[in-house]
């Protein structure tokens, strides 16, 4: 096998799972909340550390902090955010988990929750609106309003490092802060789109298909050239 053939096998299989990261977040585009996960290629060192022994492999996949499009629709019930942070929001096993999904409805006690039925978690805990407060409204911090005036709690928007994704747009943080004043804001009567820069997103699907045909071609053409030079070596015999 030429030397050259296992570097290339890699680079071909670094471009593969790039394309599985970049056919996710199209598939998303317009998935309420949707947060990109960009990775990049990276030269990759052997032991031997030269840069000739190098091999293509993908980064880490990081997370898109970009806002998404917000899109507003008059729903009481439904958020947005700009900027930092995540709503907390509490699953069916009782854990703190985040999400950018603010799609929220009230259920049949009261209870702020996700389309799931995961309670969405205020300062004070579960968010529950009695019936006489459900005419209400939420600052641009996060606090919730009744239509006197008064503050009946304020929505847990918190940053978090380590993030796993979940089913349904959430994620597991292996820590997780409050988000600072005024690094966030929530829009009442809206929703995020996905953050898919859908141009961007295209360009890279097209730029890493070509190079992953180019690498086809490439292991093609030395498969052939192998197996000539081993048929001229049985012939020279």
């Amino acid at each position: 096998m030429s030397r050259d053939l296992y570097p290339t096998m890699t680079a071909a299989t670094a471009a593969m799972e790039k394309m599985n990261y970049i056919s996710n977040n199209l598939a998303n585009m317009n998935t309420v909340g949707f947060r990109a996960r960009e990775v990049t290629f990276e030269n990759v060192l052997t032991e031997s550390g030269l840069l000739g022994d190098s091999y293509v492999d993908i980064s880490e996949p990081e997370l898109s902090k970009r806002d998404g499009g917000i899109v507003n629709d008059n729903v009481s019930t439904h958020m947005a955010l700009r900027g930092e942070g995540f709503f907390a929001i509490e699953s069916a096993d009782g854990e703190t988990v985040l999400t950018r999904s603010g799609n929220f409805q009230l259920n049949d006690n009261g209870e702020l929750v996700t389309p799931a039925g995961e309670i969405v978690l205020g300062l004070n805990g579960p968010i529950v609106f009695l019936p006489e407060q459900k005419d209400f409204t939420v600052t641009a911090d996060g606090r919730i309003m009744d239509f006197l005036g008064s503050e009946m709690d304020q929505l847990m928007i918190m940053n978090g490092d380590g993030l796993t994704p979940l089913e349904g747009q959430r994620y597991r943080a292996e820590e997780m802060a409050q988000a600072p004043e005024g690094s966030f804001e929530v829009i009442q009567g809206a929703i995020e789109n996905s953050n898919v820069d859908a141009f961007k997103t295209m360009l890279d699907l097209i730029q890493t298909s070509r190079a992953f045909e180019g690498l086809q071609k490439f292991m093609m053409n030395s498969k052939e050239l192998d197996s000539s030079m081993i048929n001229s070596v049985k012939k020279s015999g």
